[in-house]
């Protein structure tokens, strides 16, 4: 037992410096956490304005919310989807270049608050809105895009389930919806640049 503690050595490991980095950004979480619980926030004003904002029927932006976080703003996915809305850095970024931001990048202070309700729910609707305009108008296909991306659409792999979750719609009206065409048509229009 002796020769194994005398002979067995650690290596050291050098420190991270990188962590330190992460110093300023969970102070202001903190923050904006102990912010939050005093001002007692509700989410139903936010969800009102931004879902008659982007001509968004009010379930739509509920029933997300709910689907998506179950109304924890602080809810963080496995894929760092951020929030209410389960905004990714992607939906940041188009929201960007919706509001004519063509040039802004994404910053701490950007991230952070997206932990806030009303930044969370402009931000997801109006990235919702925008892909229901780009479907044109299908709402099943704009839900498909909020939640798995347009590359995802367009490529015609659909998530049925979701939709059911926040429509209630039957999953048989809403495969037939989503593949109007036969699924393979639908990939070769896209993938020729139709």
């Amino acid at each position: 037992m002796n020769y194994i503690k005398k002979h067995h050595k650690r290596e050291k490991q050098p420190f991270n410096k990188n962590i330190l980095l992460y110093i300023p950004l969970a102070i202001a979480f903190i923050a904006i956490l102990l912010f939050n619980q005093c001002n007692g926030e509700n989410f139903r004003p936010y969800i009102k304005a931004y879902s008659k904002q982007n001509d968004i029927p009010y379930f739509i932006t509920a029933n997300i919310i709910q689907v998506e976080s179950t109304y924890n703003k602080y809810a963080v996915s496995h894929k760092k989807a951020i929030g209410l809305g389960q905004v990714t850095t992607i939906g940041l970024l188009q929201y960007f270049k919706l509001t004519r931001q063509y040039k802004r990048k994404i910053e701490i202070a950007d991230i952070l608050m997206l932990f806030t309700a009303k930044r969370n729910i402009q931000v997801m609707t109006r990235y919702y809105r925008w892909a229901y305009e780009t479907h044109d108008g299908n709402i099943y296909k704009a839900l498909h895009t909020y939640n798995m991306g347009i590359r995802n659409t367009w490529n015609g792999r659909f998530n049925v389930e979701y939709v059911h979750k926040i429509t209630g719609v039957k999953s048989d009206v809403i495969r037939k919806a989503l593949y109007p065409i036969h699924r393979l048509a639908y990939h070769n229009i896209f993938k020729r640049g139709e």
